[in-house]
């Protein structure tokens, strides 16, 4: 859908004999978007080299089974090098290439340091607030000052806990320092810290392609669990050996197209209910958000 000249908003909805869910993202780039979306929504992730075209000012991302819901709100978003922005540790040193169709090794000869000479200038998107809720409920937010810090653009329809995380931006000429205000209610749980295999972030369940992310605040009292799979048309999961040897987009996307996402969102504030949704990769491959 476009809801504005420089928005696109996508919707998946999900009917079972027992129950609806349905998810929406909705995108406001930096200025009207072209007719093919693909060229735009390739640009999401960041840019080698030179500035992006086309750049996120915020989104809002929402789920819900009608009952529950997880909303997701990023806004202030602005470009940034990261590989040249005087501070280290969020180097890019690999980025998808769009004109090669793989990703390119990134130079990053000199990091923590603006050297454009011997650092690959990577421009990506970063936002000044970004806030992450469960039923109205508050699990992560943050505001930043412009020019100093933000939170990391993130594509594809992931929510924030899921595939995001939060980038420095750095700015010496201001004379100031860290200018966050962050409040992490809950915080993703890893090995060795996990409560068990089933609240461990990472966790693989043998050789199936499920993923778990899961997080938590200090006393347990919220928590919040994010169970990726990917299915056939028939519920069966898919194995890592059903993309062995895969080594270009073409084939992998023509084996994509054979399977279906499925994420099973629980929280706290759920109340023993989910979040259930499936949805094709086909949506993600005809917009360019899979190159």
């Amino acid at each position: 859908m476009r809801p504005a000249a420089n928005q696109y908003k996508f919707v998946v909805l999900n009917e079972r004999a027992d129950r609806f869910d349905y998810f929406f993202r909705v995108g406001t780039f930096n200025k009207t978007l072209p007719a093919d979306l693909s060229s735009a929504l390739r640009q999401i992730p960041g840019c080698i080299a030179a500035p992006c075209e086309y750049w996120l000012k915020g989104y809002q991302t929402g789920y819900s089974n009608t009952t529950d819901s997880v909303v997701e709100d990023a806004s202030g978003g602005h470009l940034v090098d990261v590989n040249n922005n005087t501070v280290a540790g969020d180097d890019v040193a690999y980025a998808f290439d769009p004109a090669y169709n793989s990703f390119t090794k990134l130079t990053i000869g000199n990091a923590g340091v603006s050297d454009p000479a011997s650092n690959t200038p990577f421009y990506t998107t970063l936002f000044d607030k970004y806030n992450l809720a469960y039923n109205g409920v508050d699990h992560n937010y943050w505001t930043s000052a412009v020019g100093n810090y933000g939170f990391g653009a993130v594509a594809g329809g992931c929510v924030g806990l899921a595939c995001g995380g939060i980038q420095s931006e750095g700015d010496p000429s201001s004379g100031v320092g860290d200018q966050r205000t962050v409040t992490n209610v809950t915080s993703v749980l890893r090995s060795p810290n996990c409560e068990s295999l089933d609240n461990c972030t990472g966790y693989r369940d043998g050789s199936l392609l499920h993923h778990i992310v899961y997080s938590k605040n200090a006393d347990g009292t919220k928590w919040d669990k994010y169970d990726s799979y990917i299915i056939d048309d028939n519920g069966k999961m898919a194995q890592s050996s059903d993309f062995a040897g895969i080594t270009d987009g073409a084939t992998y996307k023509s084996t994509l197209l054979k399977w279906n996402y499925q994420q099973i969102i629980t929280a706290s504030e759920f109340q023993g209910r989910k979040i259930d949704l499936v949805f094709e990769p086909k949506i993600l491959i005809d917009s360019g958000i899979i190159p």
